[in-house]
């Protein structure tokens, strides 16, 4: 079997990538067609790139891109590596240690210094290429180092971290804190990747998306494949140009390819074995499907190009002065770039591969070994003991719909709650550690990597830890208020109105666990007043769309969420015992026309034993939550009218002497992921024993409301105090008077009934109470 290339296939090979993973497969390839597929305007860079090449090697001469590379084949290029950890503090916290382990492997494979690895590579390709010198494996000589300079020139040891809810939604979204690309070979560690890459553990943004848009240049890799197998080592590959030896797609073991490179012979390449299996069968290393009486001829020139020389006893022949190379009729199943779970190695046209692509300007490959860059990021100097970064982490509570990871345990009751800190500190050796806890803590003080804690006074807690590195790097210390305690006095809700006066909610915590700008806070734009709870979902990212070469394309609100916990209400009155409903006035829009893309939810939980369990009391979405329509602009209500009347029943379970309530807001986004939802506001909380739909509230202020309101059935007029009789009409929107009665008022609340029959037509109308000389009216929608 011959094939076409030389060495290497055209410049545009290395469009493509892929990763070492058993079970699971590449990402690179599935990635960078959706990507064309959605941006073809990236089309323009691809043949950027390929004018860049083209210039680079005066014409599409492999000829000439070869013995560059050859010239200075021994030349030794350092590139400066970081490591970006995203994390929800799970698993996927890696340890410093972990990656200065892997970035030993990564250049034990690019020096050819794997010696263990390399000790199993079969006969075939553990000599030299037939009639040359070069031995099969190949020795890139890139070595990567962490740098000990930031972009700020800042000292570092290349790791950065970042609490995240996107560490269990890994994408392009997740890539926070990237290091100019031009400087950095940037890799970001996550739990689990979204479901665009679902079947991925690792991929890389090939060249021309990193030409076209370098804030998503680099890799993400998932955590347990860090220093597995040679995953990164594959990912770099890629990184600089490299295919997959059956060629550029996600699925092996289909038809026989290439991936442009003479000395590793043509393969269906190999499925990833099972979990815990070894993919070294003989069936993989002796594979001949493909490369049954594989060479390649080459003329005397290209023989020059390829190998540097022509070697003794090497014929040409002498009428076309062309010569060829048997090549193993045996694929190279223990490449790097292959899927065998079995890696040992790269070849010699592999790494002269990866030189010329590192010399490229192409995305700024050639910047990143320059001697400039090279001190600028310190990468070469020797590393100092830094002081530790303290971190902690608190203990997590389930409870909630399709969340990948608990909630944090921030919320408990004095005396009754047990809280737990655990020591997350980092960038050094830890020799000690003390904590210090305010609000009668039972451990006010703590030398330990767990703290476990109960409180004896209400509000935030404030906790301190100071972590001190070894050999006197020195210390470091956090402080924040990192839970609430809550006072087991519980509020009587009767004639309680909760209208979120700044003044007035000490007592209501609210969490923005991800410190970002989707959150609770206190508005000004309140039902009647100045003041109302606002959770803030604008996402202020132009048009809702992606834009390439920006960084505006990262991050995404799909998998946030926020808390906001009240304190307790005593709902174990008689009066509780037939009604008991939890009433707001909510105001909110969505951005989106598209009912997919309204993903938006307000989850209500309620919990009787001080926060330790929680059960869940309704979900609002769509329509349900976005009563006031669609906005593109950044919402808020204008007046009354723009509020909508929340009433949800409260069960029988959730009736005890100290309920709490919990209101947790989860963003939605559209499926171009940026924030399809709009403000959410919520003003006027009360419980009452009215029956549901009624606004006590209303009728406290007005006398009068309607419920259900609106309805599509019968209604109910709610009269408060008067005496004597009342007149009671409605009439339609045209002023025709559809339905008239009277009915003696009881001084109290009394109830008038207005029948479906009566108001039967959809559309709005108006309810006027004549009682005393007052005329009272109220509004009333039919659907």
């Amino acid at each position: 079997m011959t094939r076409k290339s030389i060495l290497f296939v055209s410049a545009l090979t290395c469009l493509s990538g892929g990763l070492v993973r058993a079970q699971q497969v590449c990402g690179t390839d599935e990635f960078y067609r959706k990507y064309r597929a959605e941006h073809p305007e990236v089309a323009v860079y691809e043949k950027q790139l390929q004018r860049e090449l083209l210039q680079n090697m005066k014409q599409l001469n492999l000829q000439k891109f070869a013995r560059t590379t050859n010239e200075n084949e021994d030349i030794v290029y350092d590139v400066p590596i970081v490591f970006h950890i995203i994390h929800d503090y799970g698993a996927e916290y890696v340890n410093d240690t972990l990656i200065y382990a892997t970035v030993q492997g990564i250049n034990e494979v690019y020096s050819k210094t794997n010696l263990a690895q390399m000790a199993g590579v079969i006969p075939t390709f553990a000599g030299v290429i037939p009639g040359t010198t070069k031995d099969y494996i190949g020795k890139a000589n890139i070595q990567f180092h962490l740098p000990t300079k930031d972009p700020n020139g800042n000292p570092t040891h290349g790791i950065t971290r970042r609490r995240s809810y996107l560490a269990s939604n890994g994408d392009e979204n997740s890539k926070f804190d990237q290091w100019a690309p031009d400087s950095y070979a940037n890799i970001w560690i996550v739990a689990r990747m979204s479901a665009n890459h679902d079947r991925a553990a690792a991929y890389t943004v090939p060249i021309p998306g990193a030409a076209a848009n370098p804030y998503i240049d680099g890799i993400n890799c998932l955590y347990d494949y860090t220093n597995r197998d040679n995953t990164l080592s594959h990912e770099l590959g890629h990184y600089l140009s490299l295919d997959h030896p059956w060629g550029n797609t996600n699925n092996p073991d289909i038809a026989c390819g290439d991936d442009g490179v003479d000395d590793t012979p043509p393969t269906k390449g190999h499925n990833p074995p099972p979990a815990g299996q070894s993919g070294c069968t003989p069936a993989n290393l002796y594979d001949t499907v493909c490369t049954q009486g594989y060479f390649k001829k080459y003329s005397y020139d290209q023989m020059i190009t390829l190998y540097g020389e022509i070697y003794p006893g090497l014929s040409f022949n002498q009428y076309d002065s062309t010569s060829f190379i048997d090549y193993p009729d045996t694929t190279n199943s223990q490449n790097v770039m292959d899927y065998t779970y079995c890696s040992k190695m790269f070849t010699y046209g592999q790494t002269q591969k990866m030189r010329a692509a590192l010399i490229s300007t192409v995305a700024n490959r050639n910047h990143l070994f320059a001697d400039g860059n090279l001190v600028a990021t310190g990468a070469l100097e020797s590393w100092t003991d830094l002081p530790p970064v303290a971190d902690f982490s608190l203990g997590r509570i389930s409870g909630s719909i399709g969340d990948k990871v608990p909630a944090d345990k921030v919320f408990g009751c004095v005396n009754s709650y047990t809280f737990t800190f655990i020591d997350r500190s980092w960038n050094d050796t830890i020799a000690g550690l003390s904590w210090t806890f305010s609000n009668g803590a039972a451990n006010a003080t703590a030398s330990s990597k767990t703290v476990t804690n109960t409180f004896s006074e209400p509000g935030w807690v404030d906790v301190t830890l100071t972590a001190t590195g070894n050999n006197g790097s020195g210390s470091n210390t956090i402080e924040r208020k990192a839970v609430y305690v809550a006072d087991l006095t519980a509020i009587n809700p009767d004639g309680y109105l909760q209208e979120f006066n700044p003044a007035d909610i000490g007592n209501w915590p609210m969490f923005n666990y991800y410190n970002n700008n989707f959150k609770w806070s206190v508005s000004k734009h309140g039902m009647y007043d100045t003041t109302a709870i606002c959770y803030n979902n604008f996402d202020p990212r132009a048009n809702n769309a992606y834009t390439l070469a920006t960084s505006e394309l990262l991050g995404t609100p799909a998998g946030d969420y926020d808390d906001m916990f009240t304190p307790a209400f005593d709902l174990s009155g008689s009066q509780y015992a037939a009604n008991c409903n939890l009433n707001f006035m909510s105001s909110s829009t969505s951005r989106t026309t598209v009912p997919a893309d309204m993903r938006d939810s307000l989850e209500i939980w309620y919990s009787t034993d001080c926060a330790n369990s929680w059960k869940l009391l309704t979900i609002l979405s769509k329509g349900a939550l976005h009563v006031q329509g669609i906005s593109e602009v950044n919402y808020s209500p204008a007046w009354p009218a723009d509020w909508t009347l929340q009433s949800i029943n409260i069960p029988a379970g959730a009736k005890s002497n100290k309920t709490f309530f919990r209101f947790r807001y989860k963003p939605g986004a559209g499926a171009n992921g940026l924030g399809s939802g709009n403000n959410f506001y919520m003003d006027r909380l009360h419980i009452n024993n009215m029956p549901t739909g009624v606004n006590s509230a209303m009728l406290e202020t007005a006398g009068v409301t309607v419920a259900p309101n609106p309805t599509k059935g019968n209604a109910n007029l709610y009269v408060k105090g008067g005496s004597g009789r009342a007149e009671i009409q409605v009439a339609d929107i045209a002023g025709k008077v559809v339905y008239r009665t009277q009915q003696a008022l009881n001084g109290n609340v009394t109830v008038i009934d207005i029948p479906a029959a009566s108001i039967a037509v959809k559309g709005m109308y108006l309810v006027q109470v004549i009682s005393n000389q007052q005329t009272r009216t109220e509004k009333l929608v039919v659907y």
